[in-house]
This record gives C-alpha cells, structure tokens and sequence, in this order.
C-alpha cells in the first residue's frame, strides 16, 4: 500500500462537515518530516517508551485518592452529614475510575523499538524489507494535535499507533526511522 492509497482510504471515511470545511488528512511520510539539524546518535537499537510524566501523575492522584478515601472513613465512623458523604463518595468513584483508566489502560502502553534489521511496537514485528511505508498522520482533537505513526505493510495491512503519550519530538522519531531504515548504525 502506498501513501496515495491511504490518504484515499482516509479521504472516504470523512464526514459531510470535514468535507465541506475541508479538514482533509494531514498525513506525511517520515523521510519529509525528519530533522535534518538533529544530533541524534544512531545505536545498535532504539528503544523510545512514554514519557515519565504521563505515568507519575496518576500515582500522585492516586495517593491525593488514597487520603480522600481515609478522610470519607472518618466521616463515616463520626456520622457526620449525609449529603456531604454522597458527594464525597461520588466524586471519589469518578476519580479513581479516571486514574485506574490512566494507569492501566492498555491503549497507549507499548514502546517503540527501532533497530537496522526491524521495527517492532507492541506485539507487531516487522523487518524494514515488509514495510512499504511509513507515516505521520496529524489528529486533530479539540485543541490539541496529537500524531498518530502509521505503518503501511506490502502486505497492504496498516497499523496505526498513537504517539498521545511519548515525548520525542515526531521530527527525531521521523529521523530514527528513516536512519534504521538505511540499515546504519552511526
């Protein structure tokens, strides 16, 4: 599969509004978007997982949760006003669902694996030689931009990954796969 043939896959899943506004895909090949002003060494094997601060503020919620829940203990021993318990209880409900949700969903938990023989994600493998592209491809949420990598095999499968939680920058991760595409170690 080739970038054409995915921007038209793209293309057709668009709404009435994306089309009459014209939010088309912004999708890009990694070889356009790699920093060329980067000094990023080249190792034997890259391994890029996600950012710190995306996994260190759910525990910081979940000990602020964990005092929360021993202040809602006191109150239930003391008996004091039900109203006050009901809200207490419902908000604490709402932000440990949130924080169990951040600290152990599955969706964004994998790293990204680069070396000179193959790519691998998650639990999918590739060599360089089964992928025909590879892509970045812009989401745009509310008022945020977020990227998504998107591996079209010659195989024609395609795997979308979202990049939400890792912290380099998509320009030096564009410039790793193109520089382990080339099969070289700096």
């Amino acid at each position: 599969m080739t970038k054409e043939a995915y921007e038209l896959i793209e293309k057709e899943k668009m709404n009435f509004l994306e089309k009459l506004f014209g939010n088309t895909p912004n999708i890009h090949r990694t070889s356009e978007l790699k920093s060329f002003f980067s000094k990023i060494k080249i190792e034997k094997e890259t391994v890029i997982g996600t950012s710190m601060r995306k996994r260190i503020l759910p525990f910081i919620i979940l000990v602020f949760l964990l005092f929360m829940a021993l202040m809602f203990i006191v109150l239930i021993i003391e008996n004091k006003i039900v109203p006050v318990l009901l809200l207490l209880s419902t908000l604490l409900s709402f932000f440990l669902y949130k924080t169990f949700e951040s600290l152990f969903g599955k969706m964004y938990n994998y790293k990204i694996q680069l070396s000179s023989q193959s790519l691998c994600i998650d639990k999918h493998q590739w060599n360089w030689d089964q992928i025909s592209e590879t892509l970045i491809q812009e989401v745009n949420g509310n008022k945020n931009v977020s990227y998504n990598l998107v591996i079209l095999t010659k195989s024609d499968e395609v795997f979308r990954f979202s990049l939400l939680l890792f912290s380099i920058p998509v320009s030096d991760l564009c410039q790793l796969i193109e520089s382990y595409k080339k099969g070289g170690v700096s």
